[in-house]
């Protein structure tokens, strides 16, 4: 489903870097940016656990705005499922928003930053 998400981020907004959480180094992209990093959630009662997702995007101290837009523009492409990869190995058949950060100080990068988090349902093979 990584591969599968990268994708749809990478849609967005174009030139607008976009990593995995994993794959930050010690060069900070331009702003703005997202990094994105897939967690798991608890087990739903009935002992389902759902892969979740957030997306931080990142921009340069003063206004919120343009983060507001990028955001958008991530949700609106998020909750447009379902998808499948290309190659058919990726699917995500439910997307659902849960929630959005706070406005935060971004200090390791000298910026500013907020979160929309989401849980996905589907599969990797």
């Amino acid at each position: 489903m990584r591969g599968l998400v990268q994708t749809l981020l990478e849609s967005v907004e174009p030139g607008i870097t976009v990593l995995q959480g994993s794959a930050i180094d010690e060069a900070q992209p331009e702003f703005p940016f997202i990094i994105h990093k897939f967690s798991i959630g608890a087990p739903t009662p009935s002992g389902l656990v759902k892969p979740g997702l957030e997306v931080w995007c990142y921009d340069q101290s003063g206004s919120y705005l343009r983060i507001d837009r990028i955001l958008d523009q991530v949700k609106t492409t998020l909750l447009a499922y379902p998808f499948t990869s290309l190659n058919g190995r990726e699917h995500i058949a439910v997307v659902d928003w849960t929630n959005d950060s706070a406005d935060l100080p971004a200090e390791e990068f000298h910026g500013i930053t907020r979160m929309s988090a989401f849980n996905l349902v589907g599969r990797s093979s």
